[in-house]
């Protein structure tokens, strides 16, 4: 009610809040800005950029403040702080009005590199939050720029706040470094080095696996852009994979998910550098790296991995065979087993991220409040926020759902079962460790796509590549399986005949034309 009452008077309100932001450093004023984001967004968009303006201006002023003692100090500090969450609320506005990025990246660059420049690190989390928002789409030639900044801060005096770069650095990665996207040649470089000092720092496992994930994203991100990174990154990957001391599951995951980006990035190029690398034991590297990873097959989970390990798996047997060094043929009858490994729990990965999302956790109890997966996220728009008391809370209690919910997720299953998933479907086979319990949501590489079908491209290759490229290969492949293997064998190309027909019978729908 309150809401409605104040629809008529928000230009108004606004207009004092803009004049009383010129005069006042108050904290309240913040408070109430961002209140009136959350509840008035479209009402305040035409007024953005004079919003943004005056509250840099207010950002740059308490900046060059002095201060008398330590508590005035954190008292302006803290200030400063509730203006620039202000200002990335004014900047999530875009969101809804993409047209006001450009305006916004004008005002804000000055303000961001003179933090970053001069080592204002307090400030520097929330700089980092609003570079990530300005590439969000795109990276500009001036946020560029500003990264080469960033780069140079890094290196003097910013290696602490790594994690927090990395939602920069990888849009910088997929929005910036992709397919037709001009970019600085030198950016690929000092990505890798940014990643290379916090690996080799080793200063704690949420570091290492952030840096893992932008060495990983490079390589499947930059195909045939940074030949001269690659090499670095496989050996910096192998050596963590067969490093017995202090590795923890997650770190061992990403290492060999780097690995498999690097085998897949250039098979060549991959052999030439594990050739290079010394091993002081007698099995070869490559038998050393599958024996891990075969071994500890249980908890290579979720749709990313699983569909990381299949894809580049494929793009090893399809080589030429002849041309494969001998140390890699040697592990070839190992390979069709663990691709059907890999691809004995995908479907139950797929439905739990189709269910519940990447990185939330139906069955942790101490989760209170749940992003909806039926319904708008924002507050402001058409109806007041709810009171969290009134939330549902996110058990393995199936009371909690309603009509809405069951309705979601019943459209769920059946577009799973449209997809080639109906016997697991139908069996209701549920895992939680087939989450993403990690971040890999948050960083997914162009093989994450829908695009990039692996029960199609696997029949593909042994229907089709194999016996071009290597004879008798894919029979012989098949011929040591046994009983269960060869069912899992035919379940796969099924579900890959049910996929390539439901692709080709949207293009039919779309097109008029009938496949043959």
């Amino acid at each position: 009610m309150a809401r409605k009452a104040a629809e008529p008077y928000v230009k108004d309100i606004v207009l004092v809040l803009l004049k009383l932001l010129k005069e006042s450093e108050s904290d309240d004023l913040a408070v109430v800005l961002d209140k009136m984001i959350a509840y008035f967004p479209n009402e305040l968009i035409p007024y953005a950029t004079q919003l943004l303006t005056v509250l840099l201006e207010q950002f740059t002023s308490m900046c060059s403040r002095e201060t008398s003692d330590e508590e005035d100090t954190s008292a302006r500090d803290m200030a400063i702080l509730g203006i620039l969450t202000s200002v990335q609320c004014v900047v999530d506005l875009s969101e809804k009005e993409p047209k006001l990025l450009e305006s916004f990246e004008a005002i804000l660059i000055p303000v961001m590199s003179s933090v970053i420049q001069e080592g204002q690190l307090d400030f520097l989390d929330e700089i980092l939050e609003l570079m990530k928002s300005l590439t969000d789409h795109g990276v500009s030639n001036n946020m560029w720029i500003l990264f080469g900044q960033l780069y140079e801060a890094f290196k003097r005096e910013c290696v602490d706040y790594f994690v927090e770069m990395c939602p920069m650095l990888y849009n910088c990665i997929s929005e910036g470094i992709k397919e037709g996207k001009q970019f600085p040649a030198e950016v690929p470089k000092m990505m890798f080095e940014m990643s290379k000092i916090v690996w080799e720092r080793n200063e704690g496992e949420d570091d290492l696996w952030h840096a893992g994930k932008i060495m990983e994203n490079l390589l499947v991100w930059c195909e045939g852009k940074v030949d001269g990174i690659a090499p670095s990154v496989i050996a910096m990957a192998i050596a963590k994979v067969l490093d017995p001391e202090s590795m923890t599951d997650n770190l061992r995951i990403v290492s060999i998910n780097m690995v498999l980006a690097g085998l897949r990035y250039n098979p060549l190029l991959f052999f030439q550098t594990i050739e290079c690398i010394p091993n002081p034991a007698t099995e070869p590297i490559m038998a050393q790296f599958f024996a891990v990873w075969f071994r500890m097959h249980n908890k290579f989970t979720g749709v990313h991995n699983r569909k990381t390990g299949i894809i580049s798996l494929c793009s090893v047997l399809q080589l030429e065979y002849a041309k494969v060094p001998a140390y890699m043929q040697a592990v070839y009858p190992h390979l069709l087993p663990m691709i059907l490994k890999l691809f004995e729990k995908l479907p139950v990965a797929y439905i739990m991220r189709a269910q519940y999302g990447g990185d939330i956790d139906p069955y942790d109890d101490d989760v209170s409040e749940v992003d909806s997966e039926y319904g708008d996220d924002d507050v402001a728009e058409n109806e007041e926020p709810e009171d969290p008391e009134d939330e549902p809370q996110l058990g393995d209690n199936e009371d909690f759902k309603d009509d809405e919910e069951e309705e979601f997720d019943n459209a769920i299953l059946e577009s799973l079962k449209e997809q080639g998933f109906g016997e697991v479907v139908d069996e209701n086979a549920f895992d939680r460790s087939e989450l993403d319990e990690v971040d890999n949501d948050k960083f997914e590489t162009p093989l994450d796509d829908d695009s990039v079908d692996e029960y199609v491209t696997f029949h593909h290759l042994i229907h089709t590549l194999l016996p071009q490229t290597n004879g008798d290969l894919a029979n012989k492949l098949v011929s040591v399986l046994d009983a269960e293997q060869q069912q899992q064998l035919q379940t796969v190309f099924k579900t890959a005949m049910t996929r390539l027909q439901a692709v080709e019978s949207k293009a039919t729908s779309s097109t008029g034309f009938e496949f043959k």
